[in-house]
């Protein structure tokens, strides 16, 4: 498949399944194609691939078939440190569980990702405090997650994700565990980062009414296959 210059996520003939007690196929021969600036719904109940889809997208496991294209890069023949290292400067990853580090304070939580690409202390520092500003939370920079709200914490492993300027966000169930207010907090915010930073976004839901208002585009997992939505 010819890579195009808009294209910033390419899935070519993707297969991908399990192996424990049987073999469980997750997606067969599945192709996808994503542009850059789109915020991409990736719509299906729980259990039927979209965190798969996610991680694939990610790097972080491997499909059993196929090729994987992101950013012009074919990830599928990356190394684990390559990939490592491609993700940190590319991608932003939101799930589900929040996964902040509990004895690191919500500013430093956001500063990692900014250190760990070899950027200095104090302009890590000044770069977290102000997207805690951004998802508004700056007046919690200095405690520690367990002292926040689940909501709250959704938004600082936003403000984290966005913390060393990736061109894609992948959101893994970015509101499984949120309540109505929040879940359209995070959307919002969702949408303002896809609109002024230019950034692609693709979200695996299954809060489908609430997704639909907000992604610019939509697809569904259907037949181990992505299916446009209409």
């Amino acid at each position: 498949m010819k890579l195009l210059d808009d294209l910033v996520v390419i899935l070519e003939k993707i297969t991908k399944y399990y192996q424990d007690t049987q073999k469980v196929v997750i997606f067969r021969d599945a192709d996808l194609l994503v542009k850059k600036g789109e915020f991409l719904g990736v719509f299906a109940p729980s259990g039927m691939g979209k965190t798969t889809l996610i991680l694939l997208i990610a790097g972080i496991i491997k499909p059993n078939k196929g090729k994987i294209f992101v950013l012009g890069h074919e990830i599928t023949h990356m190394n684990r440190k390559e990939l490592a290292f491609f993700r940190r400067k590319n991608i932003g990853i939101v799930f589900q569980f929040f996964n902040l580090i509990n004895t690191l304070t919500v500013v430093e939580n956001v500063m990692l990702p900014m250190e760990l690409n070899g950027i200095n202390k104090k302009e890590a520092y000044e770069r977290a405090l102000k997207l805690l500003e951004y998802v508004g939370l700056k007046e919690k920079a200095h405690v520690f997650p367990a002292k926040l709200s689940g909501g709250e914490q959704q938004r600082v492993a936003l403000a984290r994700a966005l913390a060393h300027n990736p061109k894609i966000i992948l959101a893994d169930e970015p509101t499984g565990n949120l309540d109505e207010d929040n879940k359209r907090i995070v959307f919002e915010l969702l949408r303002d980062v896809n609109r002024q930073n230019e950034c692609t976004i693709i979200v695996a839901t299954h809060d489908i009414e609430l997704a639909s208002k907000y992604v610019s585009r939509a697809v569904k997992i259907q037949n181990k296959k992505f299916v446009e939505w209409c």
